[in-house]
């Protein structure tokens, strides 16, 4: 049965809007239903969920007292020591590597070895007393040996860090690499705002709240222990951290009221200025796409002044767009 719908002058725009939405919302939905395998495919590659256009050359270590396991892209290797060696350096067989070359550097300040580990590459070992800087392929890790005898990692002040100190997260488990590594950081963030929900860490402190010594996180996600992650990639979830849930809320009141007064103003109202309509819907159009975009993205001083100024002039065209349609 086909149904005929008549639109009546007055409504006839309001009712085209909703039946078109509804239309295409419908042919939307029944697209991805029939082609939902290869749209999770493509949403999967695009977006990166499974982290598989990034194949690092570290991809995981573990340390377990004396004993350091590496594994990279072309295998394992192991460094350990004893009582008579600070650094010992075997593959992943456990079969101890001899240095194809070793010198004293900077005066004697530190001892440089070579290693060649089979199937992995050249190691670079330099050894100053008990601390010792691994290089491997690009990959950089300072490394010491405790008092114990255990191997402990260090940062780049030389302090040991716990590679399996609780770092709170929150979802994106197994998915950290989504959207070009941006599961890692949002996992680590949004724990950060709750705990400072109130007046947040402080205005441009992300870089000090977030927990910079997950080494072995950043190692997974980025294949860099030493990464510095000084920003949210989000523009809603570094203002939560770094000035609290009441300043987002604020904000998100601010959005929240001219996104609904602009969808108010151009369903309900007739297009009796067409120049005046197409700027509040261009204007309109351009802070929505901002919005959107600052998901993934940070507040930069290069376009946030440009999309404040976009915003208050909104808030100006959509007014004067009001009081035209009253007083006719």
């Amino acid at each position: 049965m086909i149904y005929y719908i008549k639109f009546t002058a007055h409504k006839s725009r309001r009712h085209a809007v909703l039946y078109g939405t509804i239309t295409t919302a419908a042919a939307l939905a029944v697209v991805l239903i029939v082609c939902r395998a290869s749209v999770a495919q493509t949403l999967i590659r695009v977006l990166n969920i499974d982290g598989s256009k990034y194949d690092f050359f570290m991809k995981d270590m573990e340390v377990s007292g004396p004993y350091a396991r590496f594994e990279t892209s072309n295998g394992d290797f192991y460094i350990v020591t004893d009582e008579t060696d600070t650094f010992i350096v075997t593959d992943g067989n456990g079969t101890k590597l001899t240095p194809v070359s070793s010198e004293l550097k900077n005066n004697g300040a530190y001892a440089d070895y070579r290693f060649d580990v089979p199937s992995v590459g050249r190691l670079a070992l330099q050894v100053q007393e008990s601390m010792g800087l691994l290089n491997i392929n690009n990959f950089n890790l300072f490394i010491g040996r405790a008092a114990t005898g255990d191997i402990a990692v260090l940062d780049l002040r030389y302090k040991t860090v716990d590679l399996y100190q609780y770092v709170a997260r929150v979802g994106f488990r197994g998915i950290e690499r989504f959207a070009s590594n941006r599961g890692y950081i949002w996992s680590r963030a949004l724990p950060l705002a709750l705990s400072n929900f109130l007046l947040g860490s402080g205005p441009d402190t992300f870089a000090v709240a977030f927990p910079q010594h997950d080494i072995l996180g950043k190692v997974q996600s980025f294949g860099d222990p030493y990464m510095l992650v000084d920003k949210a990639h989000n523009f809603y979830i570094q203002t939560g951290v770094t000035t609290g849930l009441f300043s987002l809320a604020a904000l998100l009141f601010i959005f929240i009221r001219y996104i609904a007064g602009c969808l108010k103003s151009l369903l309900s109202r007739k297009m009796r200025d067409l120049p005046q309509f197409a700027l509040l819907l261009g204007l309109f159009a351009g802070i929505c796409g901002y919005l959107v975009c600052s998901m993934s993205t940070d507040s930069t001083v290069s376009v946030a002044p440009l999309f404040w100024a976009a915003l208050g002039m909104g808030f100006g065209v959509k007014t004067q767009y009001d009081e035209a349609y009253k007083n006719k």
